[in-house]
């Protein structure tokens, strides 16, 4: 082979390298921008706390009494809590002190006596109306206890990675549940002015027990997912109500608004493809 044709092969190899690497880079870009619109609009969800497509629902970096810090209630509106802490099933009374004492103080019911038919019907259902409640400027307030078997207790009949999904699906469930719907019914013929907005105004659950085998983020994950698979959006129309997931912290509420937003994507594909 004689010198000029090793040249001519050598730059061929070379051309080819050479356009081997810009339809690559090509390639890379062309994904890059096709990802960026989709990387805003999951930022911004994460920010904001409100997904596309889930209407009446926000996810908040809020407590149930407001931003972190309140110490008095920040409403502007008639709202009904699902209190899905421990504090009702481990106290006679509400109690003063603990996880939820800030709120119960706030809201004047600190001392007063759980009922035991409350404690039977969470023991038998997971859920039950509790105190009942209003605010300085006139806002009123019901507590609904959300407590599914499983989520603060050890659920002997299932593995723990079961038994705490299914606490977390019960959880969000709650929203359908008849003890809820007729809280808000009650509320807005008997309390609610007219034209005053009914928020429900969920406690981010938490199992410690089960904080071993799914940390609080991972939870976090999956119960917001559980609200877009039940789904919330109609429980909102249909019952005239905002909710508002109060995730006590940017973290979570940007965890929580990214997994809604995933589920949101699969479901909405899901239906593309049955059409």
């Amino acid at each position: 082979m004689g010198t000029n044709e090793k040249i001519w092969i050598a730059c061929g190899v070379v051309a080819f390298l050479l356009f081997l690497g810009l339809a690559a880079g090509l390639y890379w870009l062309c994904k890059v921008a096709a990802r960026q619109p989709v990387d805003a609009a999951l930022e911004e969800v994460k920010i904001t706390g409100l997904v596309p497509g889930v209407e009446g629902v926000l996810f908040s970096s809020d407590e149930l009494l407001g931003p972190a810090g309140a110490t008095e209630p920040t409403w502007d509106s008639d709202v009904v809590i699902l209190d899905t802490s421990l504090s009702v099933l481990s106290s006679e009374a509400y109690p003063f002190v603990g996880e939820q004492g800030p709120l119960y103080r706030a809201l004047g019911v600190a001392g007063r006596e759980i009922k035991q038919s409350v404690k039977q019907k969470i023991a038998s259902q997971g859920v039950s109306v509790g105190a009942e409640s209003f605010t300085s400027s006139g806002m009123n307030c019901v507590l609904v206890h959300v407590c599914p078997s499983g989520l603060h207790d050890h659920d002997v009949t299932a593995d723990p990675g079961t038994a705490v999904r299914n606490a977390l699906m019960g959880a969000a469930q709650a929203l359908f549940s008849e003890e809820i719907v007729r809280c808000i019914e009650d509320m807005r013929r008997d309390w609610t002015p007219a034209g005053r907005e009914i928020i429900v105004l969920v406690h981010l659950p938490f199992s410690g027990v089960h904080s071993a085998v799914m940390s609080r983020e991972e939870q976090a994950r999956y119960f917001a997912k559980c609200m877009i698979g039940i789904p919330v959006v109609d429980v909102c129309k249909q019952l005239g109500v905002k909710v508002k997931v109060c995730c006590g912290g940017k973290e979570l509420q940007a965890v929580c608004a990214e997994a809604a937003y995933e589920a949101m994507a699969e479901l909405q594909g899901e239906e593309a493809q049955t059409r």
